[in-house]
Parts: structure tokens; sequence; C-alpha cells
């Protein structure tokens, strides 16, 4: 658990030195204001016939509103993956968070999360958690955030009886605007059970979308999720790669 919590902490270091790189760049102006509403939504399909029938669906979407000095993001998303008509893999995860800045750079925050993977061991799992939230990087080309918070978890595992716990969270959420039309954005969050110091679980989204039209993007994504104590039967480690097409409104 401290070697996960040393990369996490050793990621953090060399983000905040990139944009002191460019500190005798000329200064760019603000970006203006966001919207008060905006959301997104992607799908991606893969199949395949002929000697084996397969075929993979990922469907997701994302709403943020901003009802000042509030602001309300919330993202779900469902992948499934059939072989021969026999389905072999199916996850289902949605988040909402609240939060409200005290200042430029601190704000609080509570959220729930919410995940449903049978084929990764979990029936469903609910969390709600507690926190504040830093803003180590504030430009505008980069912004980088640190998360800290406490919370309380409920799971139910497969074919187990449901276990409750109360957490500890810590994660930073980077985005990076290569230009205009492109960014990378990279989310790492630890969540470890205050009951079991050996029951904690690591999740890290990466993700690079590039502009195809004003409303359309192209957005290439790799999730890992690891639960350190899985369900007996099932392993630690889940990874999904993606290909999505992207509409923003």
């Amino acid at each position: 658990m401290t070697r996960v919590w040393t990369y996490l902490a050793a990621g953090l270091v060399c983000l905040c030195a990139t944009p002191a790189a460019a500190a005798g760049q000329t200064p760019q102006a603000p970006p203006p204001p966001p919207p008060h509403v905006e959301g997104t939504g992607e799908l991606s399909f893969v199949t395949t016939s002929g000697n084996s029938q397969t075929d993979t669906i990922g469907l997701g979407g994302s709403l943020i509103y901003r009802p000042s000095p509030w602001v309300i993001d919330s993202k779900v998303a469902f992948v499934r993956t059939a072989a021969n008509d026999v389905v072999n893999a199916r996850a289902l995860t949605a988040v909402s968070r609240l939060s409200r800045d005290l200042t430029p750079r601190l704000a609080l925050f509570a959220q729930y999360d919410f995940l449903n993977s049978p084929f990764a061991g979990i029936s469903q799992r609910h969390t709600i958690v507690g926190g504040v939230s830093y803003k180590a990087i504030d430009h505008a080309q980069q912004t980088l955030h640190v998360d800290g918070g406490v919370g309380y978890s409920s799971e139910t595992p497969v074919g187990l009886p449901r276990t409750n716990t109360a957490t500890v969270l810590g994660g930073v959420g980077y985005k990076w605007k290569i230009s205009d039309t492109s960014d990378f954005t990279e989310d790492a969050r630890i969540v470890e059970s205050l009951s079991h110091g050996d029951d904690w679980r690591f999740d890290n989204a990466a993700a690079l979308t590039a502009k195809v039209t004003t409303r359309l993007s192209l957005k290439l994504s790799h999730l890992t999720h690891v639960v350190n104590l899985p369900t007996p039967g099932f392993k630690k480690t889940d990874t999904i790669a993606s290909a999505a097409l992207v509409a923003k409104f």
C-alpha cells in the first residue's frame, strides 16, 4: 500500500514541475468562464464474425451543472462484451460530485460512487465521500487538482454477504490542453478501508481526445482498476482500453 501512495506522490511532483519549465514563456490570457450547463455522450462498438462472433459495446455520458456557487458533475459508463452470444464481461459505473469553491484554489466536495461489475466479483458497491480539493496547478494549458477525504462504503461481493467500512480517499486529476483541438486527461485515485489495511483500491483513467467537428470528437482511453483484496476466485486487476465517438452539447 505504501508503494502505491509513493507512486502517486512521485507523479504529483513530476506534474507540478511541468509548468515551471514554461515559466519563461509569454503569459496567456485566462480562458473564458465555463458554460452554465454542458454535457457529453459517447459510444464505442466493436464486432467480429466468422470463426468467432464477438461484440463489445461501450456507452457513456457526463453532465455538468453550475448553479453558482455550486458545481454538480455527474458521469455514467457502461461496457458489455459477448462472445458467441455469451456475455463474458459487463460493468456499470456512476459517479456524482457536488462541490463549492472556498477560494480560487480550494474547494469542498461530496461525492457518491456506484459500481456493478459481476464479472470482477462485485455485485454492487456504494461509496459516499466528503473532503477537500486543492488546485495545485491552475494554468490555461494545464490544471492539476489534489483530493483528500473520508467516507463510507457498502459492498456486496458476488456470492458473499454485504460488508461495510469507513474509508479514506486520496487522488489527483490532471488535464493538459495540447492544442485548441486536443487534450489529455488523467485521473488517479486510491480508496483504503479503515477496517482492514490491506483492503485498498486503485483506479486510473487516462484519455486523449481530439476534435473532429465543433460537436464531435474521437476519444482514446485506458482504465485500470485494482482491488488488493478481490472476491475469492477473481483477479486483482481489470483494464479497459477503448476508442469512442464523443458528442458534446
